[in-house]
């Protein structure tokens, strides 16, 4: 793991996410990037970003943006560490898409929750939208975690083929953080198989991904 994109709108949920991010690139050696995103107003639509910035609404943003990136970068889960903070001027869903790609990111870092108003947020559908479309792994945040460790890691599954391309990426973190992965099939009422059944598919699948990390197997009915 070499990039880690962080969004933020400098709410406290964002900041929450910007501290785990801190730890995973600290714990993995990754570069930071910590990136706001301005949207424009509805009326200035057929402007430019350019122009737009240098309008007297525009350097008002600009230098609020500036100041509150310094106030975070006072923060001590920043320290030494290899950061850049971006802006871009976009839908959340668009920058974030964009930025991935650009900076080749490894993993997008994001609060689930945000601020509403005037300033850039990051609720719901915005999280949602990124979550659901990313080819890159997503981790949203929605609590204060000052000691970030992932320690255990749960991957759900039915085991089948179409898991298997997945599973890669969920390796790659378990072995940048000494993860242990425990897989785990719920099996329910309507789509009933055995217990000898299931386990024969997870240790195909095992066999399949050539899993050689630290693993656990286990089944719910």
């Amino acid at each position: 793991m070499g990039v880690i994109l962080v969004p933020t709108d400098f709410s406290a949920c964002a900041n929450y996410a910007t501290e785990v991010g801190a730890s995973l690139a600290r714990d993995s050696g990754s570069k930071l990037y910590i990136m706001h995103i301005i949207n424009l107003p509805t009326y200035e639509s057929s402007t430019s970003s350019e122009k737009w910035h240098s309008t007297d609404e525009g350097l008002f943003m600009g230098k609020l943006v500036q100041k509150k990136f310094a106030a975070l970068r006072e923060q001590p889960f920043l320290q030494d560490l290899e950061i850049e903070e971006v802006v871009k001027y976009n839908s959340v869903y668009e920058s974030v898409s964009e930025m991935a790609k650009e900076k080749n990111v490894d993993m997008i870092v994001m609060g689930s929750h945000g601020i509403s108003g005037a300033e850039e947020y990051f609720i719901g559908s915005n999280a949602e939208r990124v979550i659901r479309t990313s080819e890159i792994p997503v981790l949203t945040i929605k609590n204060r975690y000052p000691d970030f460790k992932v320690k255990d890691l749960v991957f759900a599954s039915n085991f089948f083929e179409e898991s298997y391309a997945v599973f890669s990426r969920i390796v790659e973190f378990a072995k940048a953080f000494n993860t242990r992965i425990h897989l785990l099939k719920v099996v329910t009422p309507n789509y009933f198989e055995t217990t000898r059944y299931s386990i024969k598919l997870i240790e195909d699948f095992i066999t399949a991904t050539k899993l050689d990390v630290d693993h656990t197997i286990n089944v719910f009915n």
